[in-house]
This record gives structure tokens, sequence and C-alpha cells, in this order.
């Protein structure tokens, strides 16, 4: 069965702020109305998914192969580990490496994550597309000269970027020139994803890892954007623009009330941390802050509305609410005129 509705934070992560396993407290930063209660019980199964967020069209139609991708290769792999680290049980290095996995992927999956990467794509890909075109002008030069065909490397259609290349005659018509077209939106952040999981998360594996176990009573907060990047200059003085491999950067994931995935890149940490009231109140702070439309806890707690006060904003709320029931639609038009233009440009079809 297709599966249009993705949860961008996984049911299973969820579930360790759960009770009962089926539903969880939620507090939204952005609200309708003041009269919208600050903490409310919701179903797991129907908070923190976005319908067709993964969904990708290829020339067969859509497709959920990322949806399901992300499934079998880091949510399903990382569950005993998650069950384990949260029990307090050692881990093998093969679940470290499992755990590790599921953190990148949470970092790369969330629609804040999208609004980046779509501000960051299209910055750089005017760029991108002037350098890529280049190079590959010079490479079919130099086999003009010498003869010898450019070797051509077969390649999924998931892991390229949505491009179209075709050819127009000069004015003079003594020239051929190529022209590089691509769309900005859902396929490239998808691309981006897939790139992310496969090639740039080795490096996450060479930092040392712990799990962080927080003070007596003290219960951790998630978010719908868990996986915080962290820049710590001084108290008060930070960002949450870290990167997998910048030294110094930290990255956290709270996986449960009690326990936190943590490293410190370029720093040698401990595999198992107990973290003391002053620092868990930090992480409470930044947790929240980092937050971007939901809130999650295994019972509510009054100190996150100071920490992350909500939004009362009927305008802003209604016109985020019409943005993403026009979403997939907006993003299938644009990524099949794309895909109709490319098969035009394709000699008999093929």
């Amino acid at each position: 069965m297709f599966r249009s509705d993705n949860h961008f934070v996984p049911q299973m992560y969820l579930k360790k702020w759960s009770s009962d396993g089926y539903k969880i407290f939620g507090y939204r930063t952005l609200v309708s109305h003041r009269n919208v209660p600050k903490w409310n019980i919701y179903s797991i199964r129907g908070i923190a998914y976005q319908p067709h967020l993964y969904t990708r069209l290829s020339v067969d139609g859509e497709t959920d192969e990322i949806e399901r991708w992300l499934e079998k290769n880091f949510e399903t792999p990382a569950e005993e580990a998650i069950y384990k680290a949260t029990s307090n049980q050692r881990l093998s290095s093969e679940e470290w490496r499992k755990l590790i996995s599921f953190a990148a992927a949470q970092s790369v999956r969330t629609p804040v994550q999208l609004f980046q990467d779509i501000d960051r794509w299209n910055k750089e890909m005017p760029g991108l597309l002037d350098c890529t075109l280049k190079k590959a002008v010079m490479k079919l030069e130099e086999a003009n000269k010498t003869g010898i065909p450019l070797k051509i490397k077969n390649t999924a259609a998931d892991e390229t970027l949505p491009l179209r290349i075709s050819r127009e005659l000069s004015a003079d018509n003594d020239k051929t020139l190529l022209k590089v077209e691509t769309v900005i939106g859902r396929s490239t952040w998808l691309f981006g994803i897939k790139h992310l999981l496969t090639k740039t998360i080795n490096i996450l594996f060479q930092h040392n890892w712990s799990i962080l176990h927080a003070a007596p009573d003290f219960d951790w907060i998630t978010s719908d954007d868990p996986v915080l990047r962290l820049n710590y200059y001084s108290k008060g003085s930070y960002d949450f623009g870290g990167g997998w491999g910048n030294k110094g950067s930290e990255i956290l994931l709270p996986l449960s009330p009690h326990h936190m995935l943590y490293t410190q890149v370029g720093e040698k940490n401990k595999t198992s941390v107990e973290v003391s009231c002053e620092l868990c109140a930090e992480f409470q702070k930044l947790i929240a802050e980092h937050s971007y439309r939901w809130i999650f806890a295994y019972k509510p707690t009054k100190e996150i509305q100071t920490l992350r006060p909500r939004e009362v904003d009927p305008i802003a709320y209604n016109n985020e609410m019409e943005a993403w029931n026009k979403w997939h639609n907006q993003q299938s038009y644009t990524e099949k005129s794309l895909l109709r233009k490319s098969e035009v440009e394709k000699p008999n079809g093929g």
C-alpha cells in the first residue's frame, strides 16, 4: 500500500514519551486562538507527519520509496539500540552505528530542515550548475579532441539531481549551447537526504558518542526537530548551525525523558555520563528553543511556556495550514513539468 502520510518523527521514537504507547502530551508553538489548551493529549499516529513529504515522482508516477527506505535502513534497525540505550544496557559497536545512523536520518528529514535546505539550494544552485556545466563542457571538448568517448556512469534515478539538459543552436548557428534546468523543492531535498545518508554520514561514525543520563526526577522533552547541531561559544552565546564534522560542534538527540545521545566533534567522550541538574535544565532550554511547531513531553510542564512561549496568530496559523494543503500539488506540478520536458528531449522517447 502506498504510504502518503509521512511521519517525520517516527512513532516508535515518540513512544518513549508515552505512558501507554499510544498517546503523548503535545505543546504547539503556533496556535490560532488563545483558548487552545497549552498542553493536550494526542494520538502518536496522528502527529508529527505530513502528507506526501517524502513522495517522489518518477516516469512511472508517484513513489513512496524514500519513506520505505528510511524505515528499512534507519528506523527499524535502530529500535533495539534505542531500547538498550534507554534501558541502561551496553551497546555493541554495530548497535552504536545503528543509533548514530538513526540520529543522522532524524537530523535531515523534518519540515524545518526542508525549509532550510531549500533556502540553501536557492543560494548555491546557480553556482553549482554553472561549475558543473563548465566541467562537463571541458570533458566533452577533451573527448572531441582525443577521440576517446566519455565513460557514462550508471546512476539510480533517486541518486541524481532533478535536472533537464537540452541543446540549443547559437544565434549564428555555429555553436551548440547546453542549457541546464532544475526545480528547487521537494525533489532536490530528497536528493540531498539520500546523499547525506549514504555518503556524508560516514563522518559521524568517526566521533566518540555518549549516552547522557538525566539527573534524578528530571524529564527531558523532545520536539518535531529533535536533533540539535549546537555551536556553543559561552553562556547565552550559541547557535544551531553546527556541522557533522565541525570541530567543537555538539550533536544531541533526546532518546527518552532520561536519556540523550551526545557527541562533541573532535573530543573524547565517555560512553555513559551522568548529567547535573543545571546542565539538564540548559539542555531542556536548548531543546525547547530548537523546536519548530511541536514540543512533546511525558507529562506537561509549566516551564516550557517560559522557555518557548507560544505564538497566538490566527493569520499565520491559517496561512501555514493553507500552504501545506497546497504543498503536494504544487511540488508535483513543477516536478512533472521538468519530467515532461526531459522526456521530450530524449530521442525516440528512449
